[in-house]
């Protein structure tokens, strides 16, 4: 009990201190650590859609805008509690762009192999668009490849491309006079809503603007189109300025039927679409098969890193193909009729969780988006109803929950944990980087299987409605001592091993079961 009451004396200097650093008391070292989640005063997430415009999407962009109005009931369902609760809607702002960026296209005619015309050049004879031109390239034989980066397509849903106009290549695109960013602020009649007509306005748009059409780029640069508009929109540039905000999460949305292909916009070293070379599959796919040293598309690695170097939250959603999803689309294997298997877009929302963002996924060929997919996109965008912990607090009476203003001022000092009260523990799956809301099993239960929320889990829910839930320009922090060591303890013995001495100078508190326990001093000296 007093190395107990040393332990928690401790916690409270610590928990007054601004100054987090590590406390050495004899052996034991005190794990501080701190978590915050804060909502910015002018917006909580900006939203693109990145949506696939070859061939074969028609159906699945109309089954996008028919079911939108799913995302925004959830969103809407959200903004009425907050008013309810006394507390500000939030904003939010919705774009779209296309996959198509650029097609290095295998060449037509005989002469479409490196060195058939002239020793070290590709000759192109009949490309896409006059004049006929040339480049070097190696080794001989290599198949030629001419880049296009206009509209060509025929026989296809023109949508907002127009023929010979360059490929949206990242820029937001609407239909006719819409807006390119459709902005559902907190000044929209919430409480009226399905009623508002302002709202059922921006629906209609973005059911217009996201039907982009299937005259696009058969090579669809689904991850490449996406970083480009968010490179557009820090520039400034034109149409993408004013589409990301201050202190806004960023939440992209990709949405197609096959793969994605981006690869470098250069005609020797670049991957060359060629539709038929494989038995079965395209260039792209067989492209993934390759050892990775050998692939010439553009690294997955190179966008998570992108997205998660952005400075901002990040969450990312994937309507894509796979039978991993539920959906068979009625491909053996995964790949039919224009469908391919997503396996990039597979590889990109691991990389993602990996470093900490949440991810929502669903199958293109579900026939009806509105049912589960768009709500469960709709959570990405919503404000955090809690935190997720970098670790585990050592226990919790020594975690403290608390709402700050702009200028760092404490507005309100939770209360607990406790699930009949402000905030609680709950039960944290397998999932990284996913928010509590999405990890609770059960929103009462915590990683002990206890119903009233006081054992120490990394994932803290806050009640809805309540003061610690944060309004627009608050911080919602948490500070609190973590285990020692980090993960947690099940005996002294893993005690002495991690932090040293005998496992007689320790005791592993609080361990249980799979419950980890942290490591605590016996006696007051090494």
């Amino acid at each position: 009990m007093r190395n107990r009451l040393a332990f928690l004396a401790l916690a409270g200097a610590l928990l007054g201190c601004q100054d987090y650093r590590f406390n050495p008391v004899g052996r034991c070292t005190i794990q501080p650590g701190q978590a915050r989640v804060s909502l910015s005063d002018v917006t909580t997430a900006d939203v693109l859609f990145v949506v696939d415009d070859s061939y074969s999407m028609d159906p699945i962009q109309a089954n996008l805008a028919q079911n939108f109005v799913a995302f925004i009931d959830s969103l809407a369902a959200t903004q009425k509690q907050r008013i309810t609760d006394g507390k500000q809607p939030f904003d939010f702002y919705i774009a779209v762009t296309s996959s198509s960026v650029l097609v290095n296209e295998m060449v037509q005619g005989s002469a479409n192999y490196c060195g058939a015309v002239t020793p070290g050049l590709c000759s192109i004879q009949f490309p896409k668009y006059p004049p006929v031109y040339s480049y070097a390239c190696a080794p001989p034989g290599a198949i030629c490849g001419d880049i296009i980066t206009r509209f060509y397509g025929t026989g296809c849903t023109q949508g907002l491309s127009t023929p010979n106009a360059p490929y949206f290549a990242g820029d937001l695109v609407g239909l006719g006079t819409n807006p390119k960013v459709l902005a559902f602020t907190k000044s929209l009649n919430w409480a009226a809503y399905p009623g508002d007509a302002a709202i059922n306005a921006l629906i209609t748009q973005f059911g217009q603007n996201v039907q982009v059409g299937s005259c696009g780029a058969n090579q669809e640069m689904h991850l490449e189109a996406s970083r480009r508009a968010v490179q557009k929109a820090l520039s400034g540039a034109a149409p993408n300025a004013g589409f990301l905000h201050p202190g806004a999460k960023l939440v992209v949305v990709w949405v197609g039927n096959e793969d994605d292909c981006s690869s470098p916009a250069a005609n020797s070293g670049g991957l060359v679409w060629n539709p038929g070379a494989f038995s079965g599959s395209d260039s792209c796919t067989n492209d993934t098969l390759l050892p990775a040293a050998q692939q010439k598309q553009t690294p997955v690695a190179d966008y998570a890193a992108f997205f998660g170097g952005l400075g901002r939250p990040f969450s990312a959603a994937f309507i894509r193909p796979g039978n991993d999803l539920g959906f068979s689309c009625n491909c053996p294997g995964g790949s039919c009729g224009g469908y391919g298997p997503g396996t990039r877009f597979k590889t990109l929302g691991d990389d993602f969780r990996n470093i900490g963002a949440s991810v929502v996924e669903g199958s293109v060929c579900d026939p009806n988006f509105g049912t589960s997919t768009l709500p469960k996109i709709a959570e990405l965008v919503k404000p955090p109803a809690g935190l997720t912990l970098p670790t585990t607090p050592a226990a919790g009476v020594v975690t403290q929950l608390r709402v700050v203003d702009g200028a760092g001022a404490t507005v309100h000092t939770c209360a607990g944990p406790d699930a009949a009260s402000e905030w609680w523990f709950v039960y944290c799956s397998t999932t990284p980087g996913a928010s509590p809301s999405q990890n609770a099993g059960d929103p009462t239960r915590n990683a002990a299987g206890v119903a009233d929320g006081t054992s120490p889990s990394a994932c803290v829910q806050v009640k809805a409605g309540g003061a610690c839930e944060v309004q627009p320009g608050q911080t919602l922090q948490a500070l609190y001592l973590g285990q020692v060591p980090a993960g947690g303890c099940s005996t002294s013995a893993d005690c002495a091993s991690a932090l040293g001495g005998a496992a007689t100078d320790w005791t592993c508190d609080g361990a249980s079961g799979s419950v980890k326990g942290t490591c605590l001093c016996k006696t007051a000296s090494p």
